[in-house]
């Protein structure tokens, strides 16, 4: 993506201070950043970041309209969205440290308000953790952060079974035994 192709509407005063709050780049790496580009306006900040790979188009968005505080769930930066359920929300997130790729599955706010609710949360986070095949996700910590309780499980890329049927159709008696195997 270019910023050019949004809707960038922000100063570079109300960009940067939204790119702070985001907090994706520590103070000193993003004074670093703005002293390469002392000049450039929101949009020239935008695209830099963008072309270096700094931001991607989940966080330049993100932080364009004015959401940065979704871009940070505990010691995870949030690099997009992988879809939603009856529970919550999955995002695909970096640990800060680790820079390990991982799958974040976040319970809903309204949720977290529902005991019944946090507790089936925590009865599928104690499951998960106990299991341990190579065809099943790996769980490797679950925490609660502002957003609300979240499990942090193994990010495998590729396509899930909803989104390969919707683009191929319904497969066949051999082909679906062998996904389920």
């Amino acid at each position: 993506m270019d910023a050019t192709s949004a809707n960038l509407e922000l100063s570079r005063d109300d960009f940067v201070a939204n790119l702070a709050a985001s907090r994706l780049l520590a103070p000193d790496e993003l004074d670093q950043f703005l002293a390469k580009h002392p000049g450039a306006n929101a949009l020239g900040l935008a695209n830099a970041l963008l072309t270096s790979g700094i931001l991607n188009d989940y966080q330049f968005d993100a932080i364009s309209q004015g959401r940065a505080a979704e871009l940070r769930i505990g010691n995870y930066d949030v690099l997009g969205r992988l879809g939603a359920g009856g529970m919550g929300t999955v995002f695909k997130a970096r640990h800060r440290r680790m820079k390990r790729v991982v799958a974040l599955k976040v319970l809903s706010a309204a949720l977290c308000k529902d005991e019944a609710f946090v507790r089936r949360f925590q009865r599928e986070v104690e499951t998960i953790a106990r299991l341990g095949h190579p065809n099943i996700v790996m769980a490797y910590d679950a925490d609660e952060a502002d957003v609300g309780h979240f499990l942090v499980m193994e990010f495998v890329d590729g396509q899930d079974l909803v989104a390969f049927v919707s683009k191929h159709g319904p497969a066949g008696v051999a082909e679906a035994a062998g996904c389920i195997i």
